[in-house]
């Protein structure tokens, strides 16, 4: 009975461990705001040529599931200095959407 409480005590913390790091890779953009040399939501809104500082506030709270169009993205992305990537804000669909940023099987070689 011990040996099973161990393995599932394992097998937590194991998938605590793959947690936190998909955590790390795929940074939200409210995860961004809370750094403390982030951009304010004003200064990327100005940065990115957003139309206002609540529909930067939607992507950044996820109102009614809302997230940045391909292109804002790609601002997002420039304007964070890569500490936002466009597959952040697309995680499932980004190979889809920027083929260029699929490596070929010849250059990972």
């Amino acid at each position: 009975m011990s040996q099973t409480v161990a393995d599932a005590s394992v097998a937590k913390a194991t998938c605590e461990t793959v947690a936190n790091a998909i955590d790390f890779v795929f940074m939200k953009l409210s995860e961004y705001f809370l750094k403390p040399n982030a951009l304010s939501v004003g200064e990327l809104r100005a940065r990115i040529s957003a139309k206002s500082d609540a529909q930067v506030r939607q992507w950044r709270d996820g109102y009614q599931n809302r997230r940045p169009s391909p292109a804002y993205a790609v601002a997002i992305e420039q304007a964070t200095g890569g500490q936002v990537t466009r597959k952040d804000l697309y995680p499932s669909e980004w190979g889809a959407i920027w083929p260029e940023l699929i490596k070929s099987k010849k250059e990972a070689a």
